[in-house]
């Protein structure tokens, strides 16, 4: 990254923004006429996964090691905006 360091609210509206484009991909992709939807949740963990890996990148530009907010669990990824 560019720069100095991103604040916390620059990375949690970023992390807004990113959540709702994969979000909205999904959705997209799942409601297109003869969808699979087993490619479409593939698709929206991969663009999920890259939204934590972008927040951590951040955070330790921070000097942090863990991202706030993203939780890796049996069900998936969860985001807390």
């Amino acid at each position: 990254m560019d720069g100095a360091p991103k604040s916390d609210a620059e990375i949690s509206e970023d992390v807004k923004k990113a959540y709702r484009a994969c979000q909205k991909e999904y959705n997209q992709c799942r409601t297109e006429p003869g969808a699979n939807l087993s490619t479409c949740a593939s698709e929206a963990v991969e663009c999920f996964g890259e939204v934590r890996e972008e927040i951590q990148e951040a955070k330790e530009e921070q000097g942090e090691t863990t991202p706030q907010g993203i939780k890796q669990g049996k069900q998936g990824l969860s985001i807390n905006l």
